[in-house]
């Protein structure tokens, strides 16, 4: 299936047969490094550096009336302090 939709994709054969193995077209081995380059451009996207809460190093002041303190931020402040000492 995934070659039957390469070879919609750029209207190419894509791959012939050869004995037992498969051969690319000339087609698709003039767009080989294009494909490399667009290859190392997704797992540069897929790599990148996710949000890490303990790899900041700022202050964050939290305001609130005395009653909030204890409806919102008594339940997570335990999580808070763990995951962003």
């Amino acid at each position: 299936r995934a070659l039957g939709r390469l070879r919609l994709v750029f209207d190419d054969e894509c791959f012939t047969r050869s004995g037992n193995s498969m051969l690319a077209t000339h087609r698709l081995e003039r767009l080989l490094p294009k494909i490399a380059h667009a290859l190392e451009a997704l797992e540069d996207i897929a790599t990148e550096p996710t949000y890490r809460p303990e790899a900041i190093r700022r202050h964050f002041v939290i305001e609130m009336v005395d009653n909030a303190v204890v409806a919102l931020l008594l339940p997570v402040i335990d999580e808070i302090r763990s995951k962003a000492p």
